[in-house]
């Protein structure tokens, strides 16, 4: 079983807080993911299935009945982590450094997984690729994909479109074009 770090469950659990959802959350969480989700401090190893599904239920809180509520609360995880001085930093760095830095701090995150970039800046496009990754949630993957949306849109890409395939669990890809 795979895990990722605990900064995601704890950006999750500021974020509900601050929008009034964290206390309904609690109550749709079974045993161990309530235990995860109140006691999980940003250097915890959490069970990525565990993480998986407290993501896939505040989802659900948070944007009732809307298919991209992973995806937008991807986009709001991205907006509270590129906040401050990371604004002014992102005004100056092009979408390669954003796709090569993904990359590079994958580990730092995750313990299982090998990503990589291919960016064509002049095609305006990148992709990223996962793999050796097999038990990736599609969730996680609609949630990263709502964070790098946000974090390319930073750097002043306009008109960004964004596909997440995972057609593939050998080799799963979100596109970027614009």
């Amino acid at each position: 079983m795979s895990n990722t770090k605990g900064t995601e469950i704890t950006w999750l659990r500021s974020y509900l807080e601050k929008k009034g959802f964290k206390e309904e959350l609690v109550k749709h969480l079974d045993e161990k993911e309530n235990e995860i989700f109140r006691r999980t401090l940003p250097i915890s190893w959490v069970p990525l299935n565990y993480a998986n599904r407290i993501f896939e239920k505040a989802a659900q809180l948070v944007f009732p009945g809307d298919q991209d509520g992973l995806r937008k609360l991807g986009r709001e995880n991205g907006k509270d982590h590129m906040s401050g001085i990371y604004k002014i930093i992102l005004r100056v760095i092009s979408p390669k450094n954003i796709a090569d830095t993904y990359c590079k701090n994958w580990k730092i995150y995750h313990d299982t997984g090998t990503p990589k970039a291919e960016v064509d800046i002049s095609g305006k496009k990148i992709v990223l690729i996962l793999e050796n990754h097999p038990d990736y949630p599609r969730s996680f993957g609609l949630e990263a994909m709502g964070y790098m949306e946000y974090a390319l849109e930073s750097v002043g890409i306009k008109n960004l479109s964004a596909e997440y395939d995972d057609s593939n669990p050998a080799s799963r890809k979100w596109i970027f074009c614009w």
